[in-house]
């Protein structure tokens, strides 16, 4: 998986799933770092290095 391929996904997650509010991305040159905003007090974080190909997932 790419990290450009990851960006272009969560730029659209918001117009595809009714229920995310809202996403912010915070990209370095390897990684990213996402906040799905769901409601009030709830949202999922996703982690993703491209240079270790890890990828995580927290809400």
């Amino acid at each position: 998986m790419r990290l450009n391929d990851v960006v272009i996904e969560l730029a659209e997650v918001e117009h595809h799933f009714w229920f995310v509010q809202r996403v912010e991305i915070e990209q370095t040159d390897d990684a990213i770092k996402a906040r799905l905003d769901v409601r009030v007090g709830l949202f999922i974080q996703i982690f993703f290095s491209e240079k270790t190909n890890r990828f995580n997932m927290a809400s």
